[in-house]
């Protein structure tokens, strides 16, 4: 009978435990959550719970007495736990007692249940548990360890605090020091062709003022397959005689005229606010704009046909190889800077200025941030640069002139770039097509130039469509200089 009635019991404590858990669901459930409504739903789980555990204490048999206790003891310390999380502040001293009394009872069950050879041990768990229930009961040498273990904490947090002020200033130290030995603004200047031909230290120079590698990695992004045949490809002839000749490889897209049509040609200002410190005079941009080599004339041939192929497919292109409607003949003028050498997004880094970078390609493609054929930097989405098949060279080569000039105009064109990150095509409108992008990483350097070849131009389009514009990325960071609050020592 008295077993039938243990079963009862743990049945019906089961019981209560199961609505218990279900109404703390509900608790959890409802929108918005009420905190204290599921803190008492806790407690009623934790108090079904140590009622489960008294249900199986009473039938436990004689020698698992000990284990059920322990049991009980847990449960009651469970329910202490859940009363201090419901309790209202001004009683939270008086739950927090209830959970070290409970604690004691835990520590006293689990000694009483331990075998002998451990109880000894244990004990010395029941003097803490106690201490902290009451501290008068403390043992003399209890007591002597806790304030030996007080002492050892507080040096050990004087020491952590003291290794912290050494620290910061170590880092303080290291600022000033970088402030103070930090270099003039580096005179100096390149252009595109000037860095292919004649100035390729100055090139070089600049890829180390700017954290850049040389040569351009491999890019590994995978292109969708190129479509065989000819259809709705670009290819250009390239003869050394005067009657050049052009072909398209979809007769449809065939030009009327294969001329260059200035009509399209717009202007527009391109010198940054963040530059107009650096700004200089009517003479000095006259001289050095005249270092900007014109277009070779066999190049120049094949610009209007390049040009109409791709406005024929949709793109707001324009032929700029000459300067044509852009001011100082120049698409670019900026200044170089050197790269964070922290994450982007901490402030007050010392960012050193460089190189005055400022050229053009032959073609751009813009965006529709303006009127059609408004030709501004922070509107070209693609550079285009043409070289005739002798002297595009190989490009897997880094001393390859053609590379040089191509990563030039990428460096001008995204500098600050707040609008687009456009990338520059290098093409002998033939078999050799090489994209040469930005790519931004997690780790430093945060940003590299990358490369890709295609063997039709078409595919070479399609990479830049489908990769880079996609993403509609803006790396704004990609040589940035301080803002005016960063060089004044202020985080901005």
């Amino acid at each position: 009978m008295a077993a039938g009635g243990s079963t009862a019991g743990m049945g019906r404590a089961q019981e209560r435990l199961d609505a218990a858990e279900r109404f703390l669901q509900e608790a959890e459930k409802a929108h918005p959550v009420d905190e204290l409504r599921v803190a008492k739903a806790e407690l009623g789980v934790a108090k079904a719970e140590l009622g489960v555990a008294k249900a199986e204490l009473k039938a436990a048999p004689q020698e698992e007495k000990a284990t059920a206790e322990l049991g009980v003891a847990k449960a009651e310390l469970g329910v202490a736990k859940a009363e201090l999380k419901a309790a209202p502040q001004e009683e939270k001293a008086t739950a927090e007692l209830g959970v070290a009394k409970a604690e004691l009872g835990v520590a006293k069950a689990e000694w009483q249940a331990a075998p002998k050879e451990s109880k000894d041990q244990l004990w010395k768990l029941v003097e803490c548990a106690q201490a902290a229930v009451d501290p008068s009961d403390q043992p003399p040498r209890f007591r002597q360890f806790l304030d030996e273990q007080r002492r050892r904490d507080e040096e050990q947090q004087s020491r952590e605090e003291e290794k912290e002020r050494k620290r910061e200033d170590e880092q303080r130290k290291i600022l000033a020091a970088l402030e103070t030995s930090r270099p003039p603004s580096v005179h100096g200047s390149i252009t595109p062709s000037s860095a292919a031909q004649g100035r390729e230290n100055e090139f070089y120079n600049l890829l180390d003022q700017m954290g850049l590698s040389w040569p351009p990695e491999l890019s590994t992004l995978e292109c969708s397959s190129s479509i065989e045949g000819t259809h709705d490809n670009f290819t250009f002839s390239w003869k050394r005689s005067t009657g050049l000749s052009t072909h398209f490889e979809d007769l449809s897209m065939q030009s009327e005229d294969g001329g260059v049509t200035s009509a399209l040609l717009g202007s527009g200002e391109d010198i940054d606010e963040e530059e107009a410190s650096h700004v200089q005079s009517a003479d000095d941009i006259e001289e050095e704009a005249s270092h900007v080599q014109s277009a070779d004339a066999r190049e120049a041939a094949s610009y209007g046909e390049l040009c109409s192929f791709l406005q024929k497919r949709g793109f707001d292109a324009v032929v700029i190889g000459n300067g044509e409607g852009l001011p100082n003949r120049l698409l670019f003028s900026t200044y170089a800077h050197s790269m964070r050498q922290q994450v982007l997004t901490v402030k007050g880094q010392a960012v050193y200025t460089g190189m005055r970078v400022y050229g053009r390609t032959d073609l751009v493609i813009l965006d529709n941030r303006g009127r059609q054929g408004e030709v501004r930097r922070q509107r070209v989405k693609l550079g285009i640069e043409v070289k005739p098949a002798d002297k595009i060279g190989r490009c897997e080569d880094a001393s390859n002139p053609a590379s040089r000039e191509a990563a030039t105009q990428l460096i001008g064109l995204n500098i600050n770039n707040m609008y687009n990150t456009p990338p520059v095509l290098l093409t002998n409108l033939q078999k050799i097509h090489w994209v040469f992008y930005i790519s931004d990483h997690e780790e430093h350097p945060w940003f590299r130039m990358a490369r890709k070849k295609f063997s039709r131009f078409i595919d070479a389009l399609r990479f830049v469509e489908e990769h880079l514009w996609a993403t509609n990325k803006c790396h704004y960071e990609f040589g940035r200089g301080s803002s005016p609050a960063e060089s004044e020592g202020i985080s901005a």
